[in-house]
């Protein structure tokens, strides 16, 4: 096999010397990439930060296609056909969770709307007034000023699904209901973009580290101490062949004298 791939590294250095230097470019930088698997695996804070990096960056993923989608739908919505609805409960609830070891209790708000529509002479009751479900928040006052452009008795304009009835949207703005999404994406995307920084730049030091690290058992190990004899016998070798040629008179030299 090696013999092979030797005959063929020669084959293409003589003949296709362009594709011989891309090869070894691509091996050479491979070989540059294949140490950052070891030095992240060296340090579980820098594997930490890999898991953070690819569920902030999945999360990005996640809320950019879900919003194109959520766009695609109310898109679609805008082409259901319409009709009169009737506002018949309005108001708020409020829910109080309490944390865990705390006496600390936070209360949140959302809006409990109902209407009524007919299609084909069926009554439909629903409290779907836009995609991105209810509208929650701990502010009372928040809620409370939302419900309130949903009075009992108010008159609304309901898109219906034509194949499924039931299925129903009051508020179609495409720009407030994707909002979030957008907001998702830019969000996860920053703070995402930061730890990748972050990460390159701890990969930087600690593969200086390692490779310090490697060297330095190198040095100890029995190959480099061989090397080192090897080398100090070839500098004595040469240092003995200079002293034997400066000692030694050239021939020219004597019968010139003589």
């Amino acid at each position: 096999m090696y013999q092979y791939l030797e005959q063929l590294s020669n084959y293409l250095y003589e003949n296709h010397p362009k594709i011989f230097n891309l090869i070894a470019y691509v091996y050479s930088e491979f070989r540059e990439l294949s140490i950052y698997p070891k030095v992240i695996l060296a340090r579980p804070e820098l594997i930490a930060f890999c898991c953070i990096i690819l569920f902030l960056f999945c999360c990005t993923g996640g809320f950019y296609f879900y919003g194109k989608h959520l766009k695609k739908k109310l898109m679609m919505v805008q082409q259901w056909p319409t009709v009169k609805g009737v506002v018949v409960e309005s108001g708020i609830l409020g829910s109080t969770n309490s944390r865990v070891n705390s006496n600390i209790n936070s209360t949140t708000y959302s809006a409990q709307i109902k209407y009524t529509y007919t299609v084909f002479n069926k009554e439909y009751t629903s409290s779907k007034l836009n995609w991105g479900g209810r509208f929650e928040s701990s502010s009372k006052e928040q809620i409370q000023a939302y419900a309130d452009m949903y009075p009992v008795g108010k008159e609304l304009c309901v898109y219906y699904n034509e194949t499924d009835p039931k299925e129903s949207i009051v508020e179609i703005d495409i720009k407030s209901n994707t909002f979030i999404y957008k907001l998702g994406v830019f969000m996860c995307g920053i703070i995402g973009t930061g730890f990748f920084a972050g990460l390159i730049i701890s990969m930087g030091n600690e593969r200086r580290n390692y490779e310090q690290r490697e060297y330095e058992k190198y040095q100890k190990s029995p190959q480099y101490q061989e090397y080192l004899l090897e080398s100090k016998r070839i500098e004595d070798s040469l240092q003995n062949e200079q002293l034997i040629n400066d000692t030694v008179v050239p021939s020219s030299e004597v019968t010139s004298e003589e």
